[in-house]
C-alpha cells in the first residue's frame, strides 16, 4: 500500500473518529500542557523574572537606530535575577509537574494506539476502556526503546537513525501481539529489514505533512511573537504582552497536536496493519 493510500485511510478514520479523538486530545493532552503553563507563568510573575525582563528592555529604544545612536540593554540585571529565581526547588517541583503531565499525554498515545488496532470507528468510551494494565507495560516499552535510541544516537547518529526506522513498529507489535519488548523489537526489525528505505521514505513523508501543520497552527501565534520582539526592541515590552504571548503561542501549538499527533499515530497504526498483511 503506497503512502498516499495510507495517509488517505488514517485520515477518513480520523475524521470519522473526531469527537472521541477531540476528548482524548482535550482531557488527557490539552488541559495538562495548559496546567503546566500557568505553573512556569506564576513562577515567572512571582519570581520577580517578568518585571525584571521588562525593565531591562527599557534601556533599549529601536528608534534610535534610525539615527545610528543605539546601544544594546545591559542584560546582568536579567542574568542575576534568573539565576536567584531559578532554583533546585523550582526545578524538582517543574520536573515532577512534567513526569506526571508526561504520562497523562501518553495515557491519550495509548488509549488511541489500543483502540484503533480493534476497530476503525470507536467511541470515546471505548478508547477510554482499552486502558488496562498493559498502559504501565508500554510506559516500560517506551522507556526501554527511549534508553536503547538514546545510547546509539549518542555512539554515532547514523545507527540511531537506522535503529529508529527499524523499530517504527515496535510499538503497535508490542500492543497488538501483548508479547514482550525484545520480541517486539525484533518483529519490528524483520518487518523493515526488506523495506528499510521505502519505510524512511514514508517517515519523512509524515514528518513533512506534521511541519506543514505546525506552520499552518503557528503562524497566528507567530504574528504575536513578532509583535512582541519588536516590543521588547522599541522598550515597550510590558507584562500583558508577555503573558499573552505566551498563551497564544501555546494555545495554537495545543490546537494543532489536536490535528497532527492522532493522525500520526493512526498512520503509523495503518502503516503496521499494511506491512503485517504484506507479511502474512
Amino acid at each position: 500500500m503506497g503512502f498516499g493510500k495510507i495517509f488517505g485511510k488514517s485520515w477518513e478514520e480520523y475524521k470519522s473518529n473526531f469527537k472521541p479523538l477531540f476528548k482524548i486530545m482535550l482531557l488527557f493532552y490539552a488541559i495538562p500542557m495548559i496546567i503546566l503553563l500557568i505553573f512556569s507563568t506564576w513562577w515567572f510573575i512571582s519570581s520577580g523574572l517578568a518585571d525584571t525582563l521588562v525593565t531591562t528592555s527599557k534601556s533599549f529604544n529601536i528608534t534610535d537606530m534610525s539615527v545610528g545612536n543605539y546601544s544594546f540593554p545591559d542584560t546582568t540585571l536579567f542574568s542575576n535575577s534568573a539565576r536567584s529565581s531559578l532554583s533546585p526547588s523550582y526545578f524538582i517541583i517543574y520536573g515532577l509537574l512534567f513526569l506526571v503531565i508526561l504520562l497523562i499525554n501518553f495515557f491519550a498515545c495509548f488509549s488511541i494506539s489500543a483502540v484503533s488496532l480493534r476497530k476503525e470507528k470507536f467511541t470515546f468510551k471505548e478508547a477510554i476502556g482499552s486502558i488496562d494494565r498493559r498502559y504501565w507495560k508500554s510506559v516500560g516499552f517506551m522507556a526501554v526503546l527511549t534508553i536503547f535510541l538514546s545510547l546509539l544516537f549518542l555512539a554515532l547518529l547514523i545507527p540511531g537513525i537506522i535503529f529508529a526506522v527499524f523499530w517504527i513498529f515496535g510499538y503497535f507489535i508490542f500492543l497488538d501481539e501483548k508479547k514482550g519488548i525484545i520480541f517486539s523489537l525484533k518483529r519490528s526489525f524483520h518487518f523493515v529489514r526488506k523495506k528499510w528505505w521505502k519505510t524512511f521514505g514514508y517517515i519523512l513523508l509524515i514528518i513533512l505533512v506534521n511541519i506543514v501543520i505546525s506552520i499552518i497552527f503557528g503562524i497566528p501565534a507567530g504574528i504575536f511573537q513578532i509583535y512582541t520582539f519588536f516590543a521588547l526592541l522599541s522598550g515597550k515590552l510590558s507584562i500583558p504582552i508577555l503573558l499573552w504571548g505566551s498563551f497564544i503561542k501555546q494555545v495554537f501549538t495545543i490546537a494543532g497536536a489536536f490535528v497532527s499527533l492522532p493522525l500520526t499515530i493512526l498512520f503509523f497504526k495503518n502503516f503496521y496493519l499494511a506491512r503485517k498483511k504484506e507479511r502474512v
